[in-house]
């Protein structure tokens, strides 16, 4: 039976017996050559395999740690990437044992982790102004409009900025824009082939989108601190202090879902009502390409 090993590095070449290695043999350097040229044709397939496996464990690495701990720690970040390249290595139909993770394979995934954060944010910063109403423009009134509202917004432990009608808590985390940004992140949600739509175990109701719903509050929160004082200034998605905001932030729903648990899963609908929306465009998106 062919093992996986041989699959990707191809079969061992077979030791001729004395009696062939007689009748054809060769210089020795053209023996060599043909050694050098079997190694490198092995390199080149293993390099091939481990591309195509890091490209995968690139977009399952980000989708773990988004659903899981968003602010993981640089260094307690190796298990996030070992097991994206595990899964990677599954669904490539690769041995781990032939292709395991090394240090700088993980050093590479790992640099998503900022890049996914900044992504997400560039995409909240773009979409805060028009969706919440804060001006351009460097006059006592547009200030003042700009400083009242971030004050509103941010008021209380209720997190205004959340829902999508300011004045009615119902609608808390019901705000249009946690849609945008998911919908937009690394094109998560472009049509039935991407990643959000292919890998849908990863946002699911439950633990996962309750971690997800926390980074969009942090990430909304970050973008809504570039008006804190009337004119847009630029505000870095900087570990210290957002980390400490998610938290506080994934501790509120952790309590709003023990209360509604009792009650109407108020939590658990927002959740489910945010993921079909995004698979419904997806899929809608997706008929219409194909037309």
């Amino acid at each position: 039976m062919t093992s996986c090993k041989e699959c990707v590095l191809g079969r061992r070449p077979r030791e001729d017996s004395a009696a062939d290695s007689d009748v054809h043999k060769s210089p020795s350097s053209e023996s060599h050559a043909r050694k050098r040229n079997r190694k490198s044709r092995s390199a080149n397939v293993l390099d091939k395999a481990r591309r195509g496996v890091m490209d995968l464990a690139y977009s399952h690495f980000k989708l773990i740690f988004i659903t899981e701990e968003p602010w993981v720690p640089w260094g307690n970040a190796d298990v996030f990437a070992d097991d994206a390249w595990e899964i990677a290595c599954i669904e490539a139909g690769a041995d781990i044992d032939d292709l395991p993770p090394t240090n700088e394979s993980r050093g590479l995934i790992k640099d998503r982790i900022t890049q996914l954060r900044c992504a997400m944010k560039t995409e909240a910063r773009g979409l805060v102004r028009e969706n919440y109403g804060f001006k351009r423009g460097r006059t006592d009134d547009i200030i003042e409009h700009n400083r009242e509202l971030y004050r509103q917004l941010t008021a209380g432990n209720s997190r205004p900025f959340s829902q999508s009608d300011i004045t009615d808590a119902r609608t808390v985390c019901r705000n249009p824009i946690f849609f945008d940004i998911l919908a937009k992140t690394n094109n998560w949600f472009a049509n039935k082939d991407s990643d959000g739509f292919r890998y849908d175990q990863y946002f699911t109701p439950g633990r996962r989108m309750q971690v997800v719903m926390a980074q969009l509050l942090t990430t909304v929160q970050c973008a809504l601190d570039e008006w804190k004082h009337g004119l847009y200034e630029e505000v870095n998605f900087r570990e210290k202090p957002y980390a400490a905001i998610y938290k506080t932030h994934l501790a509120w729903l952790e309590e709003w879902e023990r209360y509604m648990s009792q009650h109407s899963q108020a939590d658990f609908r927002m959740q489910t009502d945010l993921v079909q929306a995004l698979r419904y465009v997806s899929e809608t998106c997706h008929l219409n390409d194909a037309r």
